[in-house]
Formats: C-alpha cells, sequence, structure tokens
C-alpha cells in the first residue's frame, strides 16, 4: 500500500465525518431541537488532529531516513492547508460578530442544506 496511502488512510479514518455531522444538524433542526452552536467547532477540533497525525506518520515511517526533529513535524502538520483552514475558520468564527457571520452565511450554511 505504500507510506503514503497508509497515511492518508488514517488521516481519512481517523478524522469526523463533515457529512454525518451535517446530516446530524439538519436531523436535529428538522426535529426542533436545540443545540448549540459550539458543536461546529467540536467538529472542527476533532478533525485537525486526525489530519496532524496522518502527516507525522507519513513524515516518520517515510522510506526517506532523513533525520526529522518533532518540531519540524508538528510545523509541518499545523501548517498542512486542511489544518490550516479549519483552525483559521475557527479563529474568523470567534472573532466574527453576528452580522458578519450573516453575511457569510449563504457560504458557510445554506451551501450544505439538503433539498
Amino acid at each position: 500500500m505504500g507510506v503514503d496511502n497508509a497515511g492518508a488512510i488514517s488521516a481519512s479514518y481517523g478524522s469526523v465525518s463533515a457529512v454525518t455531522f451535517v446530516t446530524a444538524i439538519t436531523f436535529l433542526e428538522m426535529c426542533a431541537i436545540e443545540f448549540n452552536g459550539y458543536m461546529v467547532a467540536s467538529l472542527a477540533l476533532m478533525e485537525a488532529p486526525a489530519i496532524i497525525m496522518g502527516v507525522l506518520l507519513n513524515k516518520y515511517y517515510s522510506k526517506e531516513k532523513k533525520r526529522v526533529s518533532v518540531p519540524k513535524l508538528l510545523k509541518h502538520s499545523l501548517t498542512n492547508g486542511s489544518v490550516l483552514l479549519i483552525l483559521s475558520s475557527l479563529i474568523i468564527g470567534l472573532l466574527a460578530n453576528e452580522q458578519q457571520a450573516m453575511d457569510i452565511k449563504p457560504f458557510t450554511t445554506d451551501i450544505f442544506k439538503g433539498s
């Protein structure tokens, strides 16, 4: 299978399914069951460690046996595009006020709704 594929599969299976999460949120909304908005942040916080571990495992078990320091591996993992996007969106969500959140709703909420 190879190290690259094994790392990618471990990150995929270790991560939280955003589709399942959106389905659960939609179900709760249809049943008029209230839930807190922090659950979206929880999803993002659970997603990042799986991606980071996939990158770390990939670098650690790579055939290139270059000595790579743990801080360098962590830096590479945290600056990975997917992780950077997730963490950046958390920061934006923390800093945005109610009106700013409503302005981007078509791109963050409405786009994920089913029919």
